[in-house]
């Protein structure tokens, strides 16, 4: 299959609620259609991000699966691919996968399969599903990580198909972020005032994204710093069982924190909203391979996350941000404390962080190494 030759795509993913892994199949759906492929997408539940890839002409088939096992799913899906001609099946999660091998197999479509979370891979080979994915194996084209520690996980766990897995790191479109100005109308519109610090983070609220530890910090500087606001962008599901919301906001309100923290909700102008930011921090359990961690450096802010896996494969202790023990909000209260002072070397931090992105996180090498993955 040639890499300029037009051909029709299929992504598949478990839901389209605003993450990671849901915003990189978009910007990837929009470079495909910008070269004249035919895109589709299947979603096992809706969410807002359907209008989205609606707006640029990307059809979206939601197929709600019903049973633990819903072999009408699989039917569904082999159906769409048959109808539609494709010719690349790219799933996103174990799970897309699961339901699109027979599909793919069956249809003699090439299969991608793309992984975000070590703790996923961790999941596949501690259950029965390690020797399903095993003989899977023999027919997926290719399996890509978004990280070079999710490939090595793969690697060490499944050895016998190692030339199967490849490293494509995620990256964003520097432009689209640099360009933003919308500082001074994003901080009104959230009461926001010229001489409040703001610490943010982009993120649904989910208990591996860790919002608490970052409150738990935030409250031990909020005396020594009290023009220091957090601004949260993301919102909880409903129908999601590790949300983490509700004890977020009840921690809030025992450390007398309202006035001092804003919920943004889900945002779809992420660039505005990094644009109202002095700092971001991402403070997450673990992390498959952060895109929002791309975006918040895109903008030149600072960052901070915990060094963890994913975030310390981005930022480097004091070469392009900061990082903290996981889970340490008293390490990462003095890090706050002293980002807001400036006592640090602010300039060399971004400019190591640009020249990371552009050397190591090129946004035109990553849709390039996609389409080598998918064509090659």
């Amino acid at each position: 299959m040639q890499v300029n030759k037009k051909n029709n795509i299929l992504f598949i993913l478990p839901q389209l609620k605003s993450g990671g892994s849901e915003n990189t199949v978009l910007d990837l759906a929009l470079n495909f259609k910008k070269r004249g492929d035919a895109v589709f997408v299947i979603s096992f539940c809706p969410g807002p991000l359907i209008d989205k890839f609606a707006n640029h002409g990307v059809r979206v088939f939601c197929l709600t699966k019903k049973y633990r096992f819903d072999v009408l799913l699989i039917y569904k899906i082999y159906k769409i691919i048959i109808t539609n001609n494709i010719k690349v099946v790219n799933a996103h999660h174990y799970i897309s996968l699961f339901y699109s091998f027979f599909p793919s197999c069956l249809s003699n479509t090439r299969l991608i399969y793309t992984e975000h979370s070590t703790t996923e891979v961790d999941g596949i080979y501690h259950s029965f599903h390690r020797y399903l994915f095993e003989k899977m194996l023999r027919h997926v084209h290719l399996v890509v990580g978004v990280s070079d520690k999710i490939t090595k996980s793969f690697i060490k766990k499944y050895q016998k198909s190692t030339t199967k897995f490849v490293t494509v790191y995620n990256s964003v479109d520097l432009e689209v972020f640099e360009s933003c100005s919308k500082r001074n109308e994003v901080r009104s519109l959230f009461g926001i005032n010229k001489e409040n610090y703001v610490i943010g983070i982009v993120a649904n609220f989910r208990m591996v994204k860790n919002h608490l530890c970052l409150v738990k910090a935030f409250s031990k500087i909020n005396k020594i710093q009290p023009h220091a606001r957090l601004l949260f962008v993301g919102t909880g599901f409903d129908d999601d069982n590790v949300n983490s919301e509700k004890t977020v906001r009840q921690l809030i309100t025992q450390l007398n924190l309202t006035d001092k923290v804003i919920f943004a909700g889900y945002q779809d102008d992420v660039p505005a909203m990094l644009s109202a930011m002095d700092a971001f921090c991402l403070p997450s359990f673990s992390e498959g391979f952060p895109v929002s961690l791309l975006e918040a450096l895109s903008t030149g802010l600072i960052c901070i996350g915990s060094d963890v896996t994913g975030v310390s494969e981005i930022i480097s202790d004091n070469e392009t941000g900061f990082l903290f023990n996981s889970d340490d909000d008293g390490e990462l209260s003095e890090i706050l404390n002293r980002v807001i002072n400036g006592s640090y070397d602010q300039m060399r931090i971004q400019k190591n962080a640009r020249r990371l992105l552009e050397h190591q996180f090129s946004h035109q090498a990553w849709i390039n190494n996609i389409k080598r993955a998918f064509w090659d």
